[in-house]
């Protein structure tokens, strides 16, 4: 039995569920990262889970580099540390904090791990 490019027996990569993410691949010409990510936006609406599964989950859902660069993300915690792989990808976002009298910053905004865009 031959399965179509970006599906190995389960959900295809162009399809969702309510609990499991669009995919994507690099180079397949029907489906580009714009429209990947249109359908993530789609599906982060119906999504119940709780927001620290989406990264890994999406993750999960990638092919070849693409996954690669998911699970070697280096995101900044608000202790000064790194976290890396999955704990960047479960890491909510956290908004920027300025003290109040002085306006200075005390806390810069980091990204959640889904939200972070490698350069």
């Amino acid at each position: 039995m031959s399965t179509a490019p970006g599906h190995a027996g389960g959900v295809p990569l162009e399809e969702y569920r309510k609990d499991i993410p669009p995919g994507w691949e690099p180079n397949l010409v029907n489906y580009p990262l714009k429209l990947y990510m249109e359908r993530v936006q789609l599906w982060h609406r119906v999504y119940e889970g709780a927001d620290e599964s989406v990264g890994p989950l999406l993750a999960g859902r990638l092919r070849g580099r693409a996954q690669q660069i998911a699970l070697g993300l280096r995101l900044p915690d608000p202790n000064g540390h790194i976290d890396t792989g999955d704990a960047a990808l479960v890491q909510l976002s956290v908004d920027e904090v300025r003290d109040p009298s002085s306006g200075i910053i005390i806390q810069q905004a980091i990204p959640s791990g889904v939200q972070h865009q490698s350069a």
